[in-house]
């Protein structure tokens, strides 16, 4: 399944497979959206598999939001019905 990009609620649904081919498109729509909105939240728990090496691209796209005054939060855990369990702690 390819990568489905939504917006619902402020919030980026990602649905299907993030790859090494679609996330430099991700990176560049998510740079696009930080030039009119202080925070995005990106919603991972649709993505079919993430390996280490998209992780660490996510980690850099949420640094460069950081050198940009941004906020960039994902959030991560399709069991949990609570937004604040949800969230993904990347540091």
């Amino acid at each position: 399944m390819a990568l489905h990009i939504s917006e619902r609620n402020n919030v980026i649904v990602l649905k299907g497979n993030l790859t090494n081919a679609n996330i430099k498109s991700l990176r560049s729509y998510l740079l696009h959206l930080f030039e009119t909105k202080p925070k995005v939240i990106v919603d991972l728990n649709k993505v079919d598999c993430i390996s280490r090496e998209i992780a660490r691209e996510l980690y850099k796209v949420k640094k460069q939001a950081f050198s940009y005054n941004r906020v960039l939060e994902y959030i991560y855990n399709p069991k949990s019905e609570q937004p604040e369990a949800q969230k993904l702690l990347v540091k």
